[in-house]
């Protein structure tokens, strides 16, 4: 199950120790540089069980530029 909200992605999901990838698509209106937050994960019923990733930057150019 997922939420898309308006800064953020919420993922619901049951999780072992196999990898999983999630993937999203943004759609971006204006050139610069964005920092992507670090991915957070955490057990909905022992709060104590959480992991952080890292940030990422990317930079959107304008075609014309």
């Amino acid at each position: 199950f997922s939420e898309i909200r308006e800064d953020r992605i919420l993922i619901y999901t049951d999780l072992n120790r196999t990898p999983r990838t999630f993937t999203y698509k943004a759609q971006l209106s204006v050139s610069g540089e964005f920092t992507v937050p670090a991915i957070t994960a955490q057990d909905m019923y022992n709060p104590t069980t959480n992991a952080t990733g890292t940030t990422e930057t990317f930079t959107v150019s304008n075609a014309a530029d």
